[in-house]
């Protein structure tokens, strides 16, 4: 093999973490642990532009949009600090989506600014510099980057050879739950592991935060108030508490569900993800302590 060309990426964007090649290979976009993306042509060999995402936090993963923005969307996880995955149009520079796990709530407009990018070119070296070392004091403080680690896509091909329009992520991070984000139907969204034993599966809503903006979001449901909570709302705990003992399954039983639960789901974080189509649908997925599960 021999080398046909190469080209430098500024060092004081970051050193590359991951990087994505448009289908026809005409541009590369290059996602650093300063949380910038570099858009180069690879037809004249150019730096196009380049963006800086919210709070500068590592880039993990970027893949092409797989139907959406006419090749010309990414979707990205890492920069923003949360575990969310960020679809930007590379010729605006502007984020268009958002899927954002773990929320009470939808995102109001003045947490929008998030995913808001800002010009790298704009600024000089030092400047930079400056920002990400006070980012690095920060987490020295014991503020985490909870961004998603792991991400892949999955497209439907309808057997007629039209265009596909459904299509869906998978994707992991260090809150150790893997989940099916659904793209044409978000409500149908859902966890496949990770969940609590008593734990319900969380809804997905969709905002508006802007104009320009959609964040799809996860909103995980509040667990219900105890027996002593319930008991100072004014209702007498007895008949209540002693129907509730008798429903208690046994303690065999309790210890078979937790054993359960401990053999499906990840006890460390997710780092990657993958999606088998042959001999049947599957989903693996490998944490940090090296434990790798197949999900069907």
């Amino acid at each position: 093999m021999s080398e046909l060309f190469s080209f430098d990426n500024a060092v004081h964007h970051g050193t590359p973490t991951c990087f994505c090649l448009d289908p026809n290979h005409h541009w590369l976009v290059i996602g650093t642990t300063h949380g910038v993306l570099d858009f180069w042509d690879l037809r004249w060999k150019i730096r196009l532009a380049s963006w800086g995402l919210g709070q500068g936090a590592p880039i993990h993963r970027i893949r092409v949009h797989p139907f959406r923005g006419k090749g010309r969307w990414v979707c990205v996880t890492g920069g923003t600090g949360q575990t969310d995955i960020s679809i930007w149009d590379l010729e605006k520079g502007e984020c268009r989506e958002g899927y954002r796990a773990g929320g009470t709530r939808n995102l109001a407009k003045d947490d929008s600014k998030m995913y808001d990018a800002w010009r790298v070119d704009e600024e000089k070296p030092e400047t930079m510099l400056g920002r990400f070392a006070a980012s690095a004091e920060l987490e020295g403080d014991g503020e985490r980057d909870h961004s998603i680690e792991a991400m892949t896509l999955g497209i439907d091909h309808p057997e007629d050879g039209r265009e596909a329009r459904y299509g869906f992520f998978l994707t992991g991070g260090s809150d150790m739950k893997l989940r099916f984000w659904d793209v044409t139907r978000v409500e149908m969204s859902k966890v496949i592991s990770g969940l609590e034993s008593q734990e319900d599966q969380p809804k997905y809503t969709t905002s508006h935060p802007t104009s320009g903006l959609l964040i799809h979001t996860e909103i995980t449901p509040r667990s219900e108030p105890s027996a002593p909570n319930a008991a100072a709302g004014g209702k007498a705990p007895g008949n209540m508490a002693a129907k509730k003992a008798s429903s208690k399954p046994p303690r065999s039983t309790i210890i078979s569900q937790e054993q359960q639960h401990l053999l499906k789901n990840h006890l460390d974080t997710i780092m990657d993800v993958a999606l088998l189509e042959i001999p049947v649908g599957m989903v693996v997925s490998v944490d940090r302590s090296g434990i790798i599960k197949v999900y069907r």
